[in-house]
């Protein structure tokens, strides 16, 4: 007869004898709001401090067990991305987040730095629209075409399917994975198109695109739904735009609603390298936007016929002039940037992003400030 061994549950342990050993072996917790309410009792002082990341996405009343526990509170998120949702819930609404009411009672800070997106262009509009322009986005070497606009005028919505723009999003995922793109994303305005792209693929019966979904190198994915994600490179399709009767059809489900603006940003901001939109409409098709989704998505649609090159841009305060060879040429690092901890992660995102950095020597001036001097032969490249 055999007999089950007793397994003592994690709550067990941190109340028994060996808490303390548990906590010195484990100081740090990863933890969601159910699982810290099964393992932790509720005790006030038990953390130094909670950190509660995505806190946009946490209802109020899911933060609250953290919150008892912990001696100190770090709340991170983004106000323009978006709320939890129940849009899909019959009579449901957004309701308020942890983030809205830290907001509102905490004292505040922006994190400025921009990591995701590895061209600048890929988070310019964004940054205008939501951000106040503050957004710190470094540029890339060798420099290239992040935005590739693929304007599809014969498409025409009916019946909720824009087919021409399906077939397109599927070429250009073919296209991707023969060019070994590591991680690909497609996303659909509406649940409707988005399915028309998935039966698009299964008639393609391109093995390529099914073992890469097996393997997690692609997601579809509708609007609503892409809220964590990202990818190397993006496909979107608007779907929306002219039916069979040369009739403007604008319904655009979640956008017309409440919050139709954080969903685009947090759409447009998915890719690192690289933005695929598929869209059989434009700007001048829009009459007045009804909502601020509508209007959002009116002002990017006119900044993408506007920009034709998608040339990099530099942050203004620290260059002089780039020559042919690509060179940035700045006189004082002490002019990017004059906290220590900033110029480091300046350091790091430029690295990354291609370019070499040669530094010269150290330099003081009369309040003491460590600088790091760069002269004329100083170059990124």
């Amino acid at each position: 007869v055999s007999q089950s061994r007793y397994v003592a549950s994690v709550r067990e342990v941190l109340n028994g004898p060996a808490s303390e050993w548990v906590r010195m072996l484990k100081p740090l917790w990863c933890s969601n709001p159910t699982a810290l309410a099964f393992d932790f009792a509720l005790d006030k002082d038990l953390f130094d401090v909670a950190i509660i990341d995505e806190a946009s996405q946490m209802p109020m009343e899911h933060a609250l067990g953290a919150i008892h526990r912990a001696k100190r509170l770090i709340v991170a998120g983004d106000l323009m991305q978006m709320a939890p949702s129940s849009y899909f819930v019959k009579g449901g609404a957004d309701s308020m987040s942890l983030l809205d009411h830290a907001t509102y009672h905490l004292p505040t800070a922006r994190l400025k730095f921009h990591y995701r997106s590895l061209h600048p262009q890929l988070i310019e509009f964004s940054n205008n629209a939501f951000y106040d322009g503050e957004l710190v986005a470094l540029p890339c070497f060798p420099n290239y075409r992040a935005i590739e606009d693929w304007y599809q005028p014969s498409g025409r919505y009916a019946d909720g399917v824009n087919a021409i723009e399906a077939t397109c999003c599927v070429e250009l995922l073919e296209r991707m994975l023969h060019q070994k793109v590591q991680r690909i994303g497609i996303v659909a305005f509406s649940e409707r198109q988005l399915e028309a792209i998935e039966k698009e693929i299964d008639q393609s019966k391109n093995v390529r695109i099914f073992e890469a979904q097996e393997r997690g190198q692609l997601f579809l994915k509708t609007l609503e739904q892409v809220q964590g994600d990202e990818c190397d490179e993006l496909i979107i399709s608007v779907g929306y735009g002219y039916n069979l009767e040369g009739k403007l059809d604008l319904r655009m489900g979640p956008l017309n609603h409440k919050g139709g603006e954080k969903r685009l940003n947090v759409l447009w901001t998915r890719a690192r390298i690289k933005l695929h939109v598929v869209r059989s409409i434009g700007a001048s098709d829009f009459g007045v936007a009804q909502s601020e989704g509508m209007r959002v998505l009116k002002k990017w649609l006119h900044w993408l016929d506007g920009q034709p090159n998608h040339q990099a841009t530099y942050p203004t305060a620290c260059i002089g002039e780039t020559n042919a060879l690509g060179e940035w040429k700045v006189d004082r690092v002490v002019d990017v940037e004059r906290n220590y901890l900033n110029l480091q992660a300046y350091r790091g995102m430029m690295m990354q992003r291609g370019w070499r950095l040669k530094e010269l020597a150290f330099a003081s001036e009369q309040d003491h400030t460590r600088i790091l001097p760069l002269g004329d032969n100083a170059r990124f490249a």
